[in-house]
């Protein structure tokens, strides 16, 4: 085995914020901005069926639902097809099929000073018979301590997704891309809820990061940690790549 397929990287990647009130993007577009001086889902009366939509992958007729209601959000669709590569260069093919996978990430105000985070992809395999899956990928959402607090409970995942960690800084769970490969390309979510401690501005990060492994050789291994704005992937003896999406909200 070479040791292009047989090696340890480490990739961070940090992301910054969109700007409200603009189409700019970081590695995707932002399809959505918040209404500064909206209401909340639960006045409107659409969270449930927003969380309907969303749990369904239904994620622009979501988000399109808070925009027609006056609902107080910002959002974002990143594309994994521009992904941020491991150092040393790493193949862009794998098992999933990047060019039809979306981020999407959404906060939007639920309830007075809480926001819902959700999390939301749309994997698609690519038929690349060369490569198997590698261990669970990690999702996330991160933010800064001093501006948010997770509420306890409030996590909500897909079907497929598990293994949720609460942190400080951040929420991680492990998705398995094994159903792709069975067939059951359903979209997937995380949801969380958060308080908002102080007014003003406030970040919020989606993070993606996909490992595979080159040639179904086996035996790899992923560690990693997350804080606000970044998570942090190690991976040995498997290629990945990691996509970060963020939105703020006022």
């Amino acid at each position: 085995m070479s040791e292009k397929y047989r090696r340890r990287s480490v990739l961070k990647y940090i992301g910054s914020a969109t700007t409200i009130g603009a189409l700019s993007t970081v590695g995707g577009t932002t399809i959505a901005t918040e209404e500064e001086n909206g209401t909340t889902m639960h006045e409107a009366g659409v969270k449930d069926e927003f969380d309907r939509l969303f749990k369904l992958g239904e994620f622009q007729e979501a988000i399109s639902l808070l925009e027609a209601n006056g609902v107080k959000y910002s959002a974002t669709k990143t594309s994994l097809d521009s992904f941020q590569e491991s150092p040393g260069g790493i193949s862009p093919q794998d098992d999933l099929d990047k060019g039809d996978t979306f981020l999407w990430l959404c906060g939007g105000e639920r309830r007075e000073d809480v926001y819902g985070a959700t999390l939301g992809w749309n994997p698609s395999r690519t038929g690349d018979l060369l490569d198997c899956s590698g261990p669970k990928d990690v999702v996330g959402i991160s933010f800064s301590d001093d501006r948010w607090r997770f509420i306890p409970g409030s996590d909500d995942l897909g079907e497929y997704t598990d293994n949720f960690n609460p942190n400080p800084e951040g929420c991680t769970a492990r998705y398995s891309d094994e159903a792709v490969i069975a067939g059951f390309d359903d979209p997937q979510y995380m949801m969380i809820e958060l308080e908002k401690m102080e007014e003003g501005d406030a970040n919020i990060y989606g993070h993606y990061s996909h490992n595979w492994d080159p040639y179904c050789v086996g035996g790899g291994s992923v560690s990693f940690g997350i804080q606000a704005g970044a998570l942090q992937v190690s991976v040995d003896g498997l290629d990945h790549w990691e996509k970060s999406a963020p939105t703020m909200v006022r």
